[in-house]
């Protein structure tokens, strides 16, 4: 049996870290996944492969009908659908069980030779004994929030029973009940992606790992090396276990994130290394239909389906974002701080009049189209950069990992506006390069920069720079000049991937709507980190002195990450000052230097309580 499982102030900066949070899923009905399915434990070509499911669905696997075969299922936002056989079509059994954020397991609860579902929420289990709502069977507690839970049958009994794994320690309970380990033994390594399965037909169910492409497989409940170990699927492939033939031992598969509404073809073995059959540079991304709107992963996935307004973030959900505004329009004798004039927005279809904190905010299912985020900028004649930063970290650590995400990527150069992402080791508020005297550069990092001015006459943009920073100083500066360019227009997306790795760097990008999907640049680089924070960022610098992009609206897309799923900081997030400024504006920042400073309404002895250690810090930005 398997289981698959800143206020940003130019004046100051105050940001509070605890607690956890966790990401969301998306539903679609267009099948955007593919399982390749092998019947033994070993690298080879697929034996059964097919499309079942969405982009951001969570698999699962279980023998549904107790007929002895495995089959697949998924699990999105609380939903559980379920299908008898090995191939593509819709789902046998749809049900809700849960919450919206749970942990969908799976199991044989009861020993009657059926699998049934549960769900883990804060590591309280809820098990159930048939495939269809109600109230929990059972629910205990066994574990610690952040556990990743796993489910088998342990002792060769007969019935499934609960486990976890935590820094790469797993604790097997032979019971389903709270209580202490029965069995507690590490292996692997922290980031590996734990499996279940009876891998010899014995009856009794063991763990295996899944580590960047590859399987490691033991055949006992203890400390050791693998017995068995080999390659199938790519990196970022999800791995998944089951007894696809029904001959009583558990095989691996994977599910892999499809570019188009049909699978792709199977993986195929070269030498050591499994990859597909294609080998072109080039994929096409249809953008139409609301495709820019589905998350490509899993581990953090933000489509932007409801607006979440208050605070900085406007609409954004601040759960899962912390967004800054920056600026140089700071002179405190003139009644200005961190100062934002109104802005004439896009409104998805339609403009409207914004101010700070209202110039972020989601629209689209009023004029018939799905809800996005979008965020407008007034320069002033200055510069300007803002942005979102993603809460939950994202690990690259011995692994490939990637982000993903749509915007209309439109620009004139570097006298425009623009677009950048940024990855931080620390959880760092607008980080950027190029503030005339302002610079804000991160600790260590690495800065994706795209505005190019050598695209001609054709709307494009393409890679500019990606520059690795270590020591607050530019360490590594790999310039682009003269890239390949991708066209770009208003509202209209363009899909991307950041693939980083340690020692590698690459960069994705479409043409817009999502079509010629290809690589545009890439580096070789050292980064002294393997964990840090997302970024994605406008920035604008007078962009109607020698264009015409001032103002600008930016229409982001579905944004998503593989890799670990950690727990994220939550943030305490300072609210902008919001006072008055000249002609309409507003002043974002607190001006510190004051005898009688405060911040009204931060209570920080309000912050929810944790097991982490909550910190506070202030950072000044000298004039």
């Amino acid at each position: 049996m398997n289981v698959r499982k800143m206020a940003a102030v130019l004046s100051g900066l105050l940001f509070l870290v605890c607690g956890t949070v966790f990401s969301k899923a998306v539903a679609s009905d267009a099948p955007t996944s593919a399982f390749y399915l092998r019947n033994s434990n070993s690298s080879g070509v697929a034996d059964v492969s097919f499309g079942f499911g969405d982009l951001a669905d969570s698999p699962l696997v279980g023998d549904w009908d107790g007929n002895g075969t495995d089959t697949p299922g998924l699990y999105r936002t609380g939903t559980f659908s379920l299908r008898n056989s090995n191939s593509g079509g819709s789902a046998n059994v749809a049900f809700a069980y849960g919450n919206p954020g749970d942990t969908p397991i799976v199991g044989d609860w009861n020993g009657d030779g059926v699998d049934t579902v549960g769900v883990v929420r804060n590591g309280v289990f809820f098990l159930r004994n048939s495939n269809s709502s109600g109230v929990a069977d059972a629910s205990f507690l066994y574990g610690n929030p952040g556990d990743t839970p796993i489910v088998g049958d342990w002792n060769g009994d007969g019935v499934d029973t609960v486990g976890v794994v935590r820094n790469g320690v797993f604790f097997l309970r032979n019971s389903d009940s709270s209580g202490v380990a029965d069995l507690s033994f590490v292996y692997g390594n922290v980031g590996d992606t734990p499996l279940v399965g009876d891998w010899n037909g014995n009856g009794v169910d063991t763990l295996g790992l899944y580590r960047g492409g590859s399987f490691f497989l033991r055949n006992a409940n203890s400390t050791g090396v693998a017995d068995l170990s080999f390659v199938y699927g790519n990196v970022g492939d999800t791995p998944l276990v089951g007894d696809w033939n029904g001959d009583g031992v558990d095989t691996t598969g994977i599910r892999r994130m499809t570019a188009t509404l049909s699978p792709p073809p199977p993986p195929t073995t070269t030498g050591s290394t499994t990859s597909s059959t294609s080998t072109s540079t080039t994929t096409t991304m249809p953008m139409g239909g609301g495709m820019q709107d589905r998350c490509a992963f899993t581990s953090f996935c933000d489509n932007f389906a409801m607006p979440m307004p208050g605070g900085r973030g406007g609409d954004l959900d601040e759960t899962r974002w912390s967004f800054a505004r920056l600026t140089q329009a700071t002179n405190p004798s003139a009644n200005l701080v961190n100062n934002y004039p109104a802005v004439d927005a896009e409104f998805c279809m339609t403009h409207q009049v914004r101010i700070a904190d209202n110039d972020s905010f989601v629209c689209g299912e009023q004029f018939g189209e799905s809800n996005h985020w979008m965020e407008a900028m007034n320069d002033q004649d200055s510069y300007v950069a803002q942005g979102g930063r993603i809460l939950q970290p994202f690990d690259f650590a011995g692994r490939t990992s990637t982000l993903d995400f749509s915007v209309d990527a439109k620009t004139q150069g570097s006298h425009s506006a623009w677009i950048e992402a940024w990855l931080t080791a620390d959880p760092e508020q607008v980080p950027h390069e190029d503030f005339p005297g302002t610079h804000t550069f991160p600790r260590q990092g690495v800065q994706f920069l795209f505005n190019a001015d050598w695209c001609g006459s054709t709307p494009a943009n393409a890679l500019r720079i990606i520059g690795v920073y270590n020591g607050y100083q530019l360490a590594d500066n790999h310039d682009y000049l003269y890239s390949p360019c991708f066209t770009t227009q208003d509202d209209h997306a363009n899909h991307f991937q950041l693939r980083v790795s340690q020692n590698h760097i690459e960069v994705w990008a479409s043409d817009l709507d999502g079509s010629h999907f290809s690589l545009r640049g890439a580096a070789n680089v050292n980064l002294p980190f393997t964990r840090g924070y997302w970024s994605l960022e406008h920035a604008q610098y007078a962009a109607d002195k020698f264009n015409s992009m001032n103002p600008t609206t930016y229409h982001w897309h579905a944004v998503s990450f593989d890799g670990p799923v950690l727990p994220a900081d939550r943030s305490y997030q300072v609210p902008d000052a919001l006072t008055p400024g000249p002609n309409g504006s507003v002043n974002l920042g607190y001006q510190t230097n004051t005898p009688t400073f405060g911040l009204a309404h931060v209570d920080p002895a309000g912050a929810p309580p944790t097991s982490r250690s909550t910190c506070i810090g202030i950072r000044h930005r000298w004039r």
